[in-house]
């Protein structure tokens, strides 16, 4: 679409004051004031359905509920199971044949809730910016570089694959395994799990012993929880598991699964551990697999959707055990740099460093030093994820845990004292090595696909995952200069969006720009510079055809290539 041809104007500033956190919440507030708790026994029931209906369809064709994701639709479960269900009625668990009218609007009008909230938050965080066409009267919300998928995010798939077959200890020509072992290779998670056990393997027991949950009863139940998706849908059986029928699938999982810790006699204890009711789950802000509900196990089918089934378990484990966690493992994070380095690529032009400290205060996580071109790379390496993800509360990822405006510090101090001389390469390598001609520094994160630098002051920072920096540093063959350039043109390379109408119960009619996972085709980016490497990686990407702009997509398509040539400079000339 061409913006030359629109009136839009941008009215966040005037919207903003609006739609702060108070304000926002006000607003739901005042919307759960005209919805009425259900009577009807099946409620419990239903809502899970509806929940478990709407997870399916999130992210398909079929999906009507746009911005919107897996943990948003967990919330609003949550929120009706625990405050709109009279407690006076006793449940019952027979299947019901269709959904309850009045149950399914009330359902529905949380999904509304959620979305007010959500989009209230985009704004706030600079994330969305609201556009007004007066002589339409019409209004588009647009997305910013702050959160749009990118190049950089795609590859986040096979950068995990290719992470987890390193772990697994498989080699370039090895026999593919079975599509279920792979399944339940990523089930079990273990290079997610990898960094928090290895990174200080006595914090680790010593926090196992403290939850009787061991690494192996986590992936074991990781697995259970992929098993549970499966027998639904051969059997057909309720999302409401009685103790009988949960010991009994553990039973038919060990068969199938022999190696997994979980069986029929501490499934019951791992269900207990890693359940809680719905008024908990919403004072907590925790997803988890099952609501304890009317004395059976209401399971949530979009849990393992939200985060990987390992980490999701392990978020349930350190926030019940918060104490045990910053007494064990929390306390020694700063070692996962040590387990990185150790899965890293090795190549003789490059040196690498771990956890040292800085002459005159501060420290660095990781160096990379390119003998070749003289080009260091220090990273911040922070072992920390997004529990929530939801925009509404991703600041407290940014802020409370990654810390992101202490470690663009760190970075910057650490930076001014080697080009300054203060710190030698000696200092970090513990050899005789040149200054650098050139520093670059980087955010690396444990393992969510996301950029927390781009479109910020602070966005000449790079900032991606263990697996995808793993991955381009393989590609990059242990040259520093390609691997920095690289990561910047694939952050600065977007997928393209469609405008979809989205009710925000406004006077006017409302598009949103909802990015899908392809990219603007390779004739948008001829006239760029870019590294053979980049080309390499987005040929295995989806695109557009090169002659998108001559068909019915010109209408359909919001393209970002403007801001791409922006970024990365136009050489046509």
């Amino acid at each position: 679409m061409d913006d030359a041809e629109t009136m839009l104007i941008d009215i966040t500033e005037k919207l903003l004051p609006f739609l702060d956190e108070q304000s926002a919440n006000a607003n739901v507030a005042a919307s759960k004031g005209k919805m009425e708790r259900s009577s009807h026994p099946q409620a419990g029931l239903m809502f899970a359905k509806l929940a478990a209906h709407h997870s399916d369809k999130l992210g398909t064709a079929e999906d009507e509920f746009y911005d919107f994701n897996i943990a948003m639709n967990f919330r609003a479960l949550a929120t009706c199971l625990h405050e709109f269900i009279d407690p006076d009625v006793e449940p019952s668990f027979e299947e019901p044949l269709r959904p309850d009218q009045a149950v399914q609007h009330v359902f529905a009008l949380q999904l509304m809730n959620e979305t007010n909230l959500h989009q209230a938050a985009c704004m706030r965080a600079g994330l969305r910016r609201s556009w007004y066409d007066v002589e339409r009267d019409y209004g588009e919300l647009r997305l910013t570089k702050r959160r749009r998928r990118s190049a950089l995010t795609l590859i986040d798939v096979p950068a995990q694959a290719d992470l987890l077959q390193t772990i697994m200890g498989l080699k370039d020509g090895q026999a593919e395994q079975s599509e279920d072992a792979v399944y339940f290779a990523f089930a079990s998670a273990k290079e997610h799990l990898k960094f928090v056990c290895e990174a200080n393997p006595r914090s680790w027991a010593n926090f196992e012993k403290a939850t009787g949950v061991s690494a192996e009863l986590l992936t074991g139940f990781s697995g259970f929880l992929v098993f549970l998706d499966f027998a639904a849908r051969e059997v057909g059986h309720s999302l409401a598991y009685t103790d009988e029928l949960l010991k009994k699938l553990a039973e038919i999982y060990k068969y199938a699964f022999p190696d997994s810790a979980v069986d029929a006699d501490n499934v019951m204890a791992l269900v207990q551990q890693f359940s809680l009711t719905a008024e908990q789950s919403c004072k907590l802000l925790l997803p988890v697999p099952f609501f304890r509900f009317g004395g059976r196990y209401l399971r949530y089918v979009g849990f393992k959707k939200i985060m990987a089934p390992a980490m999701g378990l392990l978020t349930i484990l350190v926030r019940m055990h918060d104490n045990a966690w910053n007494n064990t493992v929390g306390s020694t994070l700063a070692r996962a740099a040590d387990v990185l380095a150790a899965v890293l690529p090795s190549f003789d032009r490059l040196k690498v460093a771990v956890r040292r400290n800085l002459k005159g205060g501060g420290d660095v996580d990781l160096a990379l030093y390119d003998v070749e071109s003289r080009h260091l790379l220090l990273c911040e390496v922070k072992t920390v994820y997004d529990k929530h993800r939801t925009v509404l509360h991703m600041h407290r990822f940014e802020e409370a845990k990654v810390n992101v405006a202490r470690a663009v510090g760190q970075l910057r101090d650490a930076t001014s004292a080697v080009n300054s001389g203060a710190v030698d390469m000696h200092a970090l390598f513990q050899k005789k090595l040149p200054q650098p001609l050139k520093v670059s520094t980087g955010l690396l994160t444990w393992f969510d696909p996301v950029d927390l630098t781009i479109g910020t002051p602070d966005e000449d920072i790079l900032s991606l995952n263990f697996a995808t920096f793993r991955l381009l540093l393989d590609q990059s063959k242990g040259d520093v200069d390609l691997l920095c350039r690289t990561t910047w043109e694939l952050r600065n390379i977007w997928c393209v969006s469609e405008l979809q109408r989205i009710d925000l119960q406004t006077e006017f009619p409302t598009n949103i720009e909802v990015q899908i996972p392809v990219l603007d085709s390779a004739a948008d980016f001829k006239s760029l510079s870019l590294t053979p490497l980049t080309r390499v990686l987005l040929d295995h990407l989806p695109a557009l055809p090169d002659a998108w702009r001559m068909s019915d997509l010109q209408e359909e398509v919001v393209s970002y290539s403007s801001d791409t040539v922006a970024a990365l400079g136009d050489q046509s000339a």
